[in-house]
């Protein structure tokens, strides 16, 4: 599926966004000389959109999975079984998290709501990742 050539200044926004959701977001060119995402690719909104205050969203881009780096776990697969709007079967990099404001999503780049077997996926390697489980261990000496 190729990226829409709608201009945000010419696309809607209507829908609601919610968290789960697929939508081409173009990341721009590369800032630096290290690798990095650009250009206009899918990304996965993370953010609980109910609770978020003055529109900043947290997103995650995909690639196609043949980038996939075998036993990375920050790289969360998505087959187009799962989500056929995609064109290959991707994968989600957790391991790069964009903030991001609503209205860079309009309408025209929306491309499908990931299920929620994915997204338990996507969050379970993101918990990993973000070592939730250390931040949450209560010390046990008195």
């Amino acid at each position: 599926m190729p990226f829409p050539n709608v201009p945000l200044h010419q696309g809607t926004r209507n829908r609601s966004v919610h968290w789960a959701d697929l939508y081409w977001f173009d990341f721009g060119a590369p800032a630096s000389n290290q690798y990095t995402i650009a250009g206009p690719r899918p990304c996965l909104v993370l953010s609980n959109v109910a609770t978020i205050h003055g529109g900043t969203l947290v997103v995650s881009p995909l690639t196609g999975a043949e980038h996939a780096i075998p036993t990375y776990s920050y790289h969360v697969l998505v087959t187009t079984s799962e989500c056929p709007a995609l064109d290959k079967d991707s994968v989600v990099k957790i391991d790069h998290l964009y903030n991001i404001h609503r209205a860079d999503l309009i309408d025209q780049h929306y491309i499908a709501t990931l299920p929620d077997t994915v997204m338990r996926r996507v969050y379970l390697q993101l918990a990993n990742a973000l070592n939730f489980r250390a931040a949450f261990q209560v010390s046990a000496s008195p």
